[in-house]
C-alpha cells in the first residue's frame, strides 16, 4: 500500500502540463545585437517530467529553418513556477531550405544560465545554437490564449411523440411503447 501512495504522489509531481501551450514574445539575439518577434511551443516530452521546447519557423538571415525541437527538456516545479534543468550539447537535426532546396542543418543546441522556465505565464529561454558559431539568443514571451472564442448552441426542439399505430401523441400519459423523435421507447 505504501508503494502505491508513493508511487502516485512521484507521478503528480511530474504532471507539468500547466505549462504546455504556445508562448509568443521577443528573442534578443546577442551575437548580433538584432530581436524578432517568435513562437515557442511547450509540449508533453518524451519522457516523464520533461517537456518539447519548440521554436517555430527560426531563420538565420535569411535561411529559414523551420521548427527547431529540443525534445526531453527535464522540468522541475518550485515555488515560483517551472524551471527547465541542464541541457548542454544536445545534437538537433533542422530543415533549412535554400534556393528551394531543403538541406538538414546539424544544430548543436544549450539552454544557458539558470532562469530558464515559466513564471505564471512567462517563458523565459536561454539557447545557445550552434552553426558554424556560437548564435546566443535570449527570448521572454507571454502565453497565447488559445481558449473557445464562440459558444455555438443548437436551437432546442421539443420531443415528438407517436404512439405504436403511429398516431401523434401530445405527451405519452399511459404505460406503453411509443416511438419518441424515431426511436421505439418504453414509458413505464
Amino acid at each position: 500500500m505504501l508503494a502505491v501512495c508513493i508511487s502516485i504522489v512521484c507521478n503528480a509531481k511530474n504532471d507539468v502540463s500547466d505549462i504546455y501551450g504556445q508562448y509568443s514574445g521577443k528573442m534578443n539575439i546577442t551575437t548580433t545585437g538584432t530581436s524578432k518577434n517568435v513562437i515557442y511551443a511547450l509540449e508533453k516530452g518524451t519522457n516523464d517530467g520533461t517537456v518539447k521546447l519548440t521554436l517555430k519557423g527560426y531563420d538565420i538571415g535569411r535561411n529559414p529553418f523551420g521548427d527547431i525541437v529540443l525534445d526531453n527538456v527535464p522540468v522541475n516545479q518550485t515555488a515560483e513556477g517551472y524551471e527547465f534543468g541542464k541541457v548542454e550539447g544536445r545534437n538537433v537535426e533542422a530543415l533549412l531550405t535554400k534556393n528551394g532546396q531543403k538541406l538538414s542543418a546539424n544544430l548543436t543546441l544549450s539552454l544557458e544560465g539558470t532562469a530558464n522556465g515559466v513564471k505564471g505565464d512567462e517563458l523565459s529561454v536561454a539557447l545557445k545554437i550552434y552553426l558554424l558559431g556560437d548564435i546566443h539568443t535570449k527570448f521572454t514571451g507571454k502565453k497565447v490564449s488559445t481558449g473557445i472564442s464562440a459558444i455555438q448552441g443548437d436551437t432546442w426542439k421539443a420531443d415528438v411523440y407517436y404512439d405504436i399505430t403511429g398516431r401523434r401523441v401530445a405527451k405519452p400519459t399511459k404505460r406503453g411503447i411509443y416511438i419518441v423523435n424515431g426511436k421505439k421507447v418504453l414509458i413505464p
